[in-house]
């Protein structure tokens, strides 16, 4: 540690023991007895977070606070290194994403567990986000993604998108697998990727084989007899997903009270996804949509109007560049507008105390 730093220390070890016991538990053993983290100074900061076997650099300054929790974050990426980088040893040059990728993911999914899913990454001021959140909101808010990003090998990347392509994109595909397949065969997935590919330098392609093996076998023929249309759009296309909630309509049909919901795919990605529908007497069903057609409508007859609907309510396409139009109610809340001008207020009242300190 840096002696200006020595009071940063404890967030170091505690990140290390996070990661270390969430990828011994999700992943596979670290076989090493040793581990060295090492805390460059400020004015080397080109040193931060950087990876070789056993031994990673960190990063911080003397004023970044709790609330900001940079140090811990690249502890948990560089570390993950150890399992993708190192145990696994896939070919960077020609396939980034599988090692930068899939320990972006991971250190999503170990900062979101460990310092909470909506703080991980901020809790200051009032302001939070989550790591996996701050992926998925580098890959959808680049410039570039109404245009389409996708690569094969590292080297054909366009300029300017090595860090969205391979970090953020990956990490946000692999939360949209997850959210499909589920976290248990996701984690069966991770592990036996692991467990049969560590020390054997894998690709791409022995990673899909295992996608393509496992999932038709947990989860039979929902998605198909393979996961090949999903890596086609997602991995290797650049393909854009975005799946709107249109409209709701109760009306009086022959005297029988029947709702038609129009459910619209505005983006060229096609995935399945479900909508979940409530109705006036709290009733809910949940419904299965194959997700390929432009529009699609489901027309219900139970005895009640629908209050309100939503498109993938469980959020499992996370590679859905637009989440503000998967639902609608007709009968909107007060209670955001409630929370946001309170939000308004406290930050004003804070304002107009800071300025009568300086009077």
């Amino acid at each position: 540690m840096q002696p200006e730093h020595a009071d940063q220390a404890i967030r170091y070890i505690n990140a290390a023991k996070a990661a270390l016991a969430y990828f011994d538990k999700h992943l596979g053993k670290y076989p090493f007895p040793n581990l060295t983290i090492v805390d460059p100074p400020l004015d080397a900061q080109g040193s931060f977070g950087m990876e070789y076997p056993t031994f990673i650099t960190a990063g911080t300054a003397w004023f970044v606070p709790v609330g900001l929790r940079f140090p811990e974050e690249v502890v948990v990426h560089e570390f993950g290194h150890q399992y993708f980088m190192q145990l696994l040893a896939t070919n960077e040059f020609e396939e980034a994403w599988l090692d930068e990728g899939f320990n972006q993911y991971y250190e999503g999914r170990i900062m979101d567990e460990t310092y909470g899913a909506r703080s991980a990454v901020v809790d200051l001021f009032g302001f939070r986000m989550g790591d996996l959140e701050s992926s998925r909101d580098d890959y959808v808010h680049n410039d570039d993604i109404a245009l389409g990003s996708s690569f094969g090998n590292t080297w054909q990347l366009p300029v300017g998108q090595y860090s969205m392509l391979t970090y953020t994109k990956t990490a946000t595909w692999m939360r949209t697998l997850e959210g499909l397949v589920g976290k248990p065969v996701m984690d069966e997935i991770m592990q036996t990727y692991f467990i049969r590919w560590k020390f054997k330098h894998p690709n791409g392609q022995n990673f899909i084989d295992i996608v393509n093996e496992l999932v038709p076998k947990r989860l039979g023929s929902k998605y198909g007899t393979d996961m090949n249309w999903f890596f086609e759009q997602a991995l290797y296309g650049d393909n854009v997903f975005d799946y709107e909630l249109l409209s709701i309509k109760n009306q009086i049909n022959e005297e029988r009270p029947q709702t038609v919901i129009t459910v619209r795919r505005n983006g060229d990605g096609k995935i399945p996804v479900d909508v979940l529908v409530h109705f006036k007497n709290g009733k809910e069903r949940l419904f299965f949509w194959d997700g390929k057609a432009r529009q699609h409508q489901f027309t219900l007859t139970e005895n009640a109007d629908v209050l309100w609907a939503t498109v993938d309510p469980k959020q499992k396409i996370y590679m859905d560049t637009n989440l503000n139009n998967n639902s609608l109610t007709l009968k909107p809340s007060s209670a955001p507008a409630a929370k946001f001008a309170t939000k308004f207020l406290f930050w004003i009242e804070n304002w107009m105390q800071w300025l009568a300190w300086l009077a």
